[in-house]
């Protein structure tokens, strides 16, 4: 065959494959409706956003020889003012000092670890990704422990107490399951959307324990906060400032048969934490092409 009429070949090749893929994107898989959980949000009366003047300032690049560009994971806060890092390329979880920008290998995870921090006694804890376990360092020289898990976990938030809850990895009827402190599998709970299928992705969001107890879950991308207590109770749900009367996103194919959002959702929520009576969100403003983030502040009780 002439290279000519095979590269040719080759390129019919390509744009058909292209062709059956743009026909095949777009089919929905899945759409929903809310739940029993779900906050109400009123088109009518939406919260506004009200600016307060802060100065902040860059005091320092820290991290810069534990992770490298692409590689880093969210943000923990560890003991005495330190924070904690994954780097998800070696599954190193690395605590460092802001004030003198040492870092202290504290755990190696394989596979990489979703989530990760220290529990009530200052031991360092870990999920690793696609397990049903959460690992415990024992301190030098000791290992770790291992607790098992009903089902995959994704995020977990733990209790001063031991008590622990665990956002699931896979797809359920409820979105939360609750842990005594010896790792016992207690109540699931959390019905953001309708039916028996609370879709991760859709519902990814941060998880963050309260220091009045409980803890509150923001998810990523629907304009809301929920506060529920560890033994599976909601106290309050509030939506986030802007938001309005909106329609869920549906599930379609994607590329390689993946599976999409759409439309595609902006990120309403980038990571959520709690201290001294309020709610931080760190949101992400509709400003067109150049992204802005903001720290909005939430009351901590309804």
């Amino acid at each position: 065959m002439k290279p000519r009429r095979f590269a040719l070949i080759m390129i019919l090749g390509f744009l058909a494959s292209f062709a059956l893929g743009m026909l095949r994107g777009g089919t929905t898989l899945a759409t929903y409706d809310w739940g029993p959980d779900a906050p109400e949000l009123s088109v009518d009366n939406p919260l506004e956003r009200r600016f307060e003047p802060v100065r902040w300032t860059l005091a320092d690049d820290l991290g810069a020889a534990a992770v490298q560009p692409g590689t880093a994971s969210i943000l923990r806060r560890g003991p005495s003012g330190s924070f904690l890092v994954a780097n998800y390329r070696t599954g190193e979880i690395h605590e460092i000092d802001p004030a003198t920008d040492q870092s202290t290998v504290r755990a190696r995870s394989l596979p990489p670890a979703l989530d990760f921090g220290f529990d009530e006694t200052g031991r360092l804890w870990w999920i690793p990704d696609s397990t049903s376990q959460v690992e415990r360092h024992l301190g030098n020289e000791q290992g770790t422990a291992t607790q098992r898990l009903a089902n995959p976990a994704h995020r977990l938030a733990r209790a001063e107490d031991g008590r622990f809850i665990t956002m699931e990895a896979d797809t359920h009827d409820t979105l939360f399951r609750s842990y005594s402190r010896d790792g016992r599998a207690g109540r699931s709970f959390g019905r953001f959307l309708a039916g028996d299928a609370q879709d991760l992705l859709i519902l990814e969001g941060g998880l963050a324990p309260m220091e009045a107890g409980g803890f509150v879950y923001a998810p990523h991308y629907l304009p809301f906060l929920a506060v529920f207590t560890f033994e599976g109770e909601l106290r309050f749900t509030r939506p986030l400032v802007g938001a309005g009367s909106i329609e869920l996103p549906r599930i379609v194919r994607g590329a390689r048969d993946s599976r999409n959002i759409e439309p595609g959702t902006r990120v309403r929520s980038l990571t959520v934490h709690e201290a001294d009576g309020r709610i931080a969100i760190l949101s992400e403003l509709p400003t067109g092409l150049q992204r802005q983030r903001v720290l909005d502040l939430y009351r901590s009780r309804d």
